[in-house]
């Protein structure tokens, strides 16, 4: 009997601790749960930041492509002699297409040019955040006969400034981050 009754208390007490043990292993205390939803949220909050940032240079990046678009159109029709309908209609001869843009404006103006004066404008916008920082005027001379304004375009969304250049030769050249 004396035998028994030490395995009966000494089965207690093995499962008394295993039970304690069990339950301390069932679950997370309130500052472990607290510690780790901070450090989640301190993750999620800059993944938002970083996701910014990166979302706001692509627009930036996006309208520096669109401008120098803008700028291959208005130097291959130059380049091809395309007389639109206001010098045809004149009977002008074409001078060139320009490209102009004014400091803090996002608006772009390719203008056709007969006999040196002004003849048709079409206007582009870029986004609304993002201007030029100079005033530009770059135009290309028919059949190749160079460019006059040639030299670095930079725009701006007020934070980011991304700078690229049209050489005299005609070229635009991909540009980059300042």
């Amino acid at each position: 009997m004396e035998l028994s009754n030490q395995i009966l208390e000494h089965h207690i007490v093995l499962t008394t601790r295993s039970f304690s043990i069990k339950l301390r292993q069932s679950g997370f205390t309130l500052i472990e749960m607290m510690i780790t939803v901070t450090i989640m949220m301190l993750m999620v909050g800059g993944g938002i930041a970083a996701y910014m940032n990166f979302n706001e240079k692509q627009l930036v990046i996006s309208d520096a492509q669109k401008l120098q678009t803008i700028l291959r159109q208005a130097q291959k029709k130059a380049r091809s002699g395309d007389r639109p309908e206001a010098c045809q209609t004149a009977n002008l001869p074409l001078t060139g297409y320009a490209v102009r843009m004014a400091a803090d404006s996002g608006v772009v103006r390719i203008v056709s040019r007969c006999n040196n004066a002004d003849s048709q404008t079409v206007t582009e916008t870029l986004s609304t955040r993002v201007t030029a920082e100079e005033t530009f005027n770059i135009e290309f001379k028919v059949l190749n006969q160079g460019v006059s304004g040639a030299g670095n375009i930079t725009i701006t969304d007020g934070v980011r400034r991304y700078q690229f250049s049209v050489g005299t030769g005609g070229q635009v050249e991909k540009g980059n981050f300042l």
